[in-house]
């Protein structure tokens, strides 16, 4: 290998040694090489600083493999076009990263952070309501999308759903009906819909310069159509009235109440929302603020804070004293990280 090529990969490796986790050859093989990802490029191939990776043209195609001791710089995973390599990529652009939790005795979904920043935005005038997912009266568990205009309503909406609810419909309704600027809670394609919005040259947020939103966007591994899942729950004897809370924890789905259930993910593949399956962003990187469990510990909520408006209410939030908040530590997000890419290879294993 020539003198100033090496000098590059020096600088490469120095370079990932210092900033990111480095993955070694085995990680790329496992995740694109095996599973039939490879583009066959060459790039992981020729970058390898100790000419440990080789082509293999024995089956008549070419197929990287390992001929040497891997020393696990990581440049042939993160130089792959099928990885995904770059922190932003795989939780998107934050301007900072928390675990948080309500300082109310209200005890929301983890931390119960969304609901308390809905109700701190409605009653600080921040925004004129907030359009949040609350249970049809009529059938238990089963999302419908509401407008509060209250603190005590926005609180009130505490919990978590794994069904959709047409939550930007009804914000396009508010509008309607004289609101002018909304918080918004609601899943990544939910915040995908209303970036939309605002980013098109067509987009109603763009054109109407009368109305704003404020995006809370969930983290969402996947969700469920709601017949399905009640027929699913059904099917283990649970009544939905009974329960009191679903999670989705450790690769488990959890319902909580009189009847507990826990179930591997997989096992709900049947009932999963068949969009999901096109989806790949878990965090919810087109929000101003994205909310989750990953990352943190029970009763606390994980939170990226992601424009500067969403970090004016946050640290709004903190120094009214309804919520406390604490740096999320670098373990915690690369745990995250973890967990996001997992989704996003998803859509190589589907």
């Amino acid at each position: 290998m020539k003198t100033d090529f090496a000098k590059t990969l020096d600088i490469s490796k120095k370079w990932l040694k210092e900033n990111v986790k480095r993955f070694a050859f085995k990680k790329l093989e496992r995740e694109i090489i095996k599973p039939g990802i490879c583009v066959k490029c060459g790039t992981c191939v020729s970058s390898c600083p100790v000419d440990a990776v080789a082509a293999d043209y024995t089956q008549g195609t070419m197929k990287p493999i390992l001929v040497g001791k891997c020393i696990g710089c990581g440049i042939c995973y993160v130089m792959c076009p099928r990885t995904f390599a770059n922190r932003s990529d795989i939780i998107g652009e934050f301007r900072s990263i928390w675990k948080a939790k309500t300082t109310s005795n209200v005890r929301g979904q983890n931390g119960g952070v969304a609901s308390e920043l809905v109700a701190h935005m409605i009653e600080e005038g921040f925004v004129d309501a907030g359009i949040v997912a609350t249970h049809d009266k009529e059938k238990p568990w089963k999302p419908k999308a509401t407008v509060v205009t209250s603190g005590e309503e926005a609180r009130d909406s505490h919990g978590t759903f794994y069904s959709q609810a047409p939550v930007v419909g009804r914000m396009l309704q508010a509008f309607q009906e004289g609101h002018h600027a909304l918080a918004v809670v609601g899943m990544s394609c939910a915040m995908d819909s209303i970036a939309r919005m605002k980013t098109h040259p067509a987009g109603l947020l763009r054109i109407d310069l009368r109305r704003d939103v404020i995006t809370l966007g969930l983290f969402c591994m996947k969700s469920f159509d709601y017949p399905g899942l009640i027929a699913f729950l059904a099917s283990h004897g649970i009544k939905p009235a009974s329960v009191e809370k679903m999670e989705i924890a450790k690769g488990k789905f959890k319902v909580i109440g009189k009847t507990l259930g826990s179930w591997p993910l997989a096992d709900l593949d049947d009932v999963a929302t068949k969009s999901c399956s096109y989806c790949t962003d878990l965090p919810a990187m087109n929000a101003d603020i994205s909310l989750g469990n990953f990352g943190s510990e029970e009763d606390w909520t994980t939170v990226l804070i992601r424009s500067v408006k969403g970090e004016h209410v946050f640290k709004s939030a903190i120094q009214s004293g309804v919520i406390e908040a604490k740096p999320l530590d670098e373990k915690s997000i690369q745990f995250i990280e973890k967990m996001a890419k997992f989704k996003m290879l998803k859509k190589y294993r589907d």
